[in-house]
């Protein structure tokens, strides 16, 4: 017998059901679906029609879905990532379910889906990633990180354990895209101002805040341009990973993996003599409370935070056990922003905090967070 099937069944996901290998999709009627297998099929959970189930060999299964799935495995990732970066894609997701894996393109801020995936060929797809990225493939009980280069294109690929396995997230890095400035990076002329004044301080800390992908590491690179053209010290970027090369900009990798943390280099980077530090991420206590001690002994440092607003910056801070006296003279100011879709683009909506110290007025950060207030400092327009 041959295979005939309707092609607008084809889309496995409206059957809500992939048993491996097991099935193919024939037809689609008002109240029932049709379905070739080779062998008795469980109950399909699907709570409008009801399921069909016509007997072929298995061989005839086996080669039909096959074919379905024939892509050259050389070639696919190169091309699968290839696309999402054309598309303008900032993440690609491989969601595991119980047959099939999902891969989904977060586009504008959205997560759009790609395509679906049978588990057996995605395994496969699963592999490849986490062995090009450096991961341990029979590991799929804890959380991985690593790194992927597939032709030009360069990952940070992380991996977490689910019910069915592990899903697996590579952020794209475009290192060719060009680089933003400070007048460029869709902050209002004030805020510009405000963000400049803040660069020319000789020694305090200035952090950039924001949800994931909301253009944090994009505004410290233009921060971190400005600061080369304008001055001549000595500038060391701690990254993980370096996404852009800084022309005359000192840029040191992180390592967890060999115990090179942030905390770690920074400790080093004081030994290096440098006017201007810029800490890719401060993730815990221990390198908040480092950097804060750099800022306070005449560094400018330069480092990002996951939080919403200037408000809850100044609770995280807290929360890291900083000293409230050299917090208050070292912070110079707080930069919170995200990225909001309005039509096809994205804009960038921020608040600026900024922190002008004169003689030894102080800025009582318990003051703010306990009023919700921030006084003369807050530029939110």
């Amino acid at each position: 017998m041959t295979l005939i099937v309707d092609p607008d069944v084809l889309d496995i996901n409206k059957l809500g059901f992939y048993s491996k290998n097991s099935f193919v999709p024939l037809y689609e009627t008002k109240d029932s679906y049709g379905v070739a297998s080779y062998r008795e099929l469980p109950n399909i959970p699907n709570k409008h029609k009801r399921i069909s189930t016509h007997y072929y060999p298995e061989k005839d299964i086996q080669n039909y879905l096959g074919s379905l799935f024939s892509l050259d495995k050389r070639t696919y990732l190169l091309s699968l990532f290839m696309h999402a970066q054309n598309q303008g894609a900032s993440d690609v997701h491989f969601f595991r379910n119980e047959y099939t894996c999902s891969i989904y393109f977060r586009l504008l801020g959205e997560l759009v889906h790609h395509e679906t995936l049978p588990m057996p060929y995605a395994e496969w797809i699963f592999s490849q990633i986490k062995l090009r990225g450096h991961c341990d493939v029979s590991i799929t009980n804890k959380p991985q990180d690593g790194r992927l280069v597939i032709g030009d294109i360069q990952m940070r690929i992380s991996t977490l354990p689910s019910a069915f396995g592990d899903d697996i997230v590579c952020r794209l890095i475009n290192r060719n895209q060009c680089f933003q400035t400070i007048n460029t990076c869709g902050f209002p002329l004030k805020k510009e101002n405000a963000i400049k004044r803040m660069l020319q301080q000789k020694s305090g800390l200035i952090l950039v805040t924001g949800p994931t992908g909301s253009g944090k590491t994009t505004t410290l690179y233009a921060m971190l341009a400005w600061l080369k053209e304008k001055t001549k010290g000595s500038i060391v970027s701690l990254e993980d990973p370096i996404e852009k090369i800084l022309p005359g900009i000192r840029q040191s990798p992180i390592n967890t993996a060999s115990n090179y943390t942030f905390n770690t280099a920074l400790r080093a980077t004081l030994r290096q003599d440098p006017d201007i530090i810029f800490v890719g991420e401060i993730r815990d206590s221990e390198t908040a409370i480092t950097a804060l001690n750099a800022a306070y002994t005449g560094h400018l440092v330069l480092s990002s935070l996951h939080t919403d607003c200037i408000n809850s910056t100044l609770h995280r801070l807290q929360g890291l056990d900083l000293d409230p006296l050299l917090l208050s003279y070292s912070l110079r100011g707080i930069i919170s922003q995200r990225l909001v879709k309005q039509g096809n683009i994205m804009t960038l909506e921020s608040e600026t905090l900024e922190i002008n110290l004169h003689g030894k007025t102080l800025l009582d950060t318990t003051a703010l967070i306990d009023h919700g207030t921030y006084f003369s400092f807050l530029d939110n327009d």
